[in-house]
């Protein structure tokens, strides 16, 4: 679709402080396979994850980043808002201000938080130190990641403020009408899971 011509024209105009680098894969590897090259190359201390049909509010990085003013967080969560379609999103339930979690937490099991890997801002170091990575030739691989950053011990920030704008697309893998496909997606996340299970089921309430 020609979006990476659009990217680098767009750079090559830019005047101002940030420096981009663009990665590229010789075939499309996917979104898994994507972030994962980004995390391996991102030289900064934390990484943020956006979609390519989506938006992020002109404040977004601002607005996650005031906290580490004060302090070090694993992970910042912003607020986000669905975009077109009918589908309506996990409402985030915590408030503002600071939350330290270990083990299987009623924060994922009850939807506290959303298992969307995008609008987070997370410490690179929290990452590669847990091992924590997409699971590759998986659909809805951001449930998996969920699953296990709900298992490790973190320290996070929830920051009250839509800072990311989700749309929804007719026929894309969120909002499919075909139940087989839909469950098919679905055995392929339970599978993920119980793949990681293993590795995390010394931790109480596994």
């Amino acid at each position: 679709d020609k979006s990476i011509e659009v990217a680098e024209q767009l750079i090559a105009e830019y005047d101002g402080p940030i420096e981009f680098k663009v990665l590229h894969h010789d075939h499309n590897r996917g979104l898994s396979t994507t972030r994962n090259t980004g995390l391996d190359a991102a030289k900064g201390d934390y990484v943020y994850f956006l979609d390519s049909d989506d938006w992020i509010s002109d404040d977004c990085v601002e607005k996650l980043t005031e906290p580490l003013r004060q302090q070090e967080f694993d992970i910042i969560v912003g607020d986000y808002k669905m975009v077109g379609g009918q589908i309506s999103g996990i409402e985030l339930s915590f408030q503002e201000g600071a939350y330290h979690e270990s083990g299987i937490t009623h924060t994922f099991c009850n939807g506290g938080v959303y298992v969307m890997a995008v609008n987070k801002l997370y410490r690179k170091g929290f990452l590669m130190n847990n091992q924590l990575r997409f699971e590759e030739g998986k659909i809805h691989e951001d449930e998996i990641l969920a699953f296990e950053l709900s298992c490790v011990d973190k320290f996070f920030y929830v920051v009250k403020s839509v800072t990311y704008f989700y749309r929804i697309r007719e026929n894309s893998i969120v909002t499919t009408n075909d139940p087989t496909k839909k469950l098919a997606n679905y055995a392929g996340v339970l599978e993920g899971v119980k793949g990681k299970v293993e590795r995390y089921k010394k931790i109480e309430g596994i």
